[in-house]
């Protein structure tokens, strides 16, 4: 009789372990991470979600690389910061319910990173110290540059990267692909501040993916008028607005053109006009006008001096600058 209740304890003990370990459920939890690709030293949320249980009444626990780093009662929310550049760490996440039942998940996260370079195809005179500036309808180009870690030390290399392109949040799929680190295009005819440019890289396994996005900014094209010297050439620390001259005074000038279209399709055209009137210009040098007061002025005046900057292959790129002659005895 003895045996007999030892037994069916037994079994009994056998049932109760196996209920219990039936209850550990893996696919009803997940992790929600943000950012989802971390930067070196960038602070990650880690979020848990379940939508088939209540967490804020199940004690969660959180542990990195096998360590506990957060237990608690409704701990839904876990903070670290992103180690140095391809550095993996193991989040593992446990779920106690109040009816006994156990979830668990892990995810592990690398640390990656791709650069983002952008080159406008616009027009700055030499010794210009600033960045070509993108204008409506000109040429813009994004070059990713991919640090994805691979096994042991490395980075992947772009060949056995896919590179899937969004314009304002639009996907490219023409000029998206693998090995495809960049993304040429025309911007708007309609004016716009600014373009956002963004990539997703994945590794052909599509186990690691990072995603980045930059903004880039869009401007008008712009006309700057410089004093020139014929020996010199432009005067180019102080721009001119308007312009004094003495009678019979010769002042010679060169209009800088800022931000248009410089492919090699493209082709600039300068035209000077005096009170509406066609001014000659040196060939070669369209941009150069020499302008002289007539003699024996005897009371001021004021003329307009024009300066016209067209694309003969890009008619919506067209811009024109007034400035005042002030004329003195």
């Amino acid at each position: 009789m003895l045996n007999k209740l030892t037994i069916i304890a037994l079994t009994s003990f056998l049932l109760l372990v196996g209920v219990a370990q039936a209850q550990i459920i893996t696919g009803q939890l997940a992790i929600d991470v943000t950012p989802a690709s971390p930067q070196p030293g960038q602070e990650i949320q880690l979020k848990a979600v379940s939508s088939a249980f209540d967490l804020t009444r199940s004690t969660i626990t959180w542990l990195k690389d096998g360590q506990v780093v957060l237990k608690g009662l409704g701990e839904t929310t876990y903070f670290f910061t992103a180690g140095k550049f391809g550095e993996r760490t193991m989040i593992t996440l446990r779920v106690d319910t109040l009816d006994g039942v156990r979830l668990e998940n892990s995810r592990t996260i690398t640390v990656a990173e791709v650069v983002l370079i952008w080159s406008a195809f616009t027009t700055i005179p030499p010794g210009y110290k600033g960045k070509a500036i993108s204008s409506p309808n000109s040429l813009l180009r994004v070059t990713a540059i991919p640090f994805i870690p691979i096994s042991g030390k490395g980075i992947e290399s772009k060949a056995r990267l896919i590179f899937n392109w969004f314009l304002d949040g639009e996907i490219r799929g023409l000029q998206s692909g693998t090995g495809k680190d960049f993304f040429e295009f025309r911007t708007g005819l309609a004016p716009s501040s600014s373009v956002s440019v963004g990539v997703k890289v994945e590794n052909l396994s599509k186990s690691m993916s990072i995603e980045r996005e930059i903004v880039i900014p869009i401007q008008n094209t712009e006309i700057v008028l410089y004093e020139s010297s014929l020996l010199l050439g432009p005067k180019k620390g102080r721009a001119v607005e308007s312009i004094i001259l003495k009678s019979n005074e010769e002042k010679r000038f060169s209009a800088q053109p800022y931000f248009f279209d410089s492919t090699k399709s493209s082709t600039l055209k300068t035209r000077w006009l005096l009170e509406d009137q066609a001014l000659p210009t040196t060939p070669n040098q369209e941009n150069v006008v020499v302008v002289k007061a007539p003699s024996g002025v005897t009371q001021a005046f004021q003329q307009q001096l024009t300066v016209i900057f067209s694309n003969a292959r890009n008619i919506f790129q067209e811009t024109r600058k007034n400035f005042t002659l002030n004329i003195q005895p």
